[in-house]
């Protein structure tokens, strides 16, 4: 269930760094680790401002381990 909630974020708000030296330090690390597909770019940022950051979906996430579950027979898998 976190993959999915992870690949929504990352599908609908787009990682945006705060310099160019960390997008080009991120592109080089994603480069370097991928073997197959296309290779990442830095795309500059302009005037956009992010409704969420990463930070706030980790957050989420931890608020969701910590809350007990509605049942006492629900599982999750």
């Amino acid at each position: 269930m976190k993959a999915y909630i992870l690949i929504s974020f990352l599908m609908t708000e787009p990682v945006v760094y705060d310099t160019r030296a960390e997008c080009w330090e991120a592109r080089d690390v994603i480069n370097s680790s991928q073997t197959i597909g296309e290779p990442a770019v830095c795309i500059p940022r302009g005037n956009y401002e992010p409704k969420w950051t990463l930070e706030d979906f980790f957050d989420l996430v931890l608020r969701l381990e910590n809350t007990p579950p509605q049942s006492p027979d629900v599982r999750e898998d």
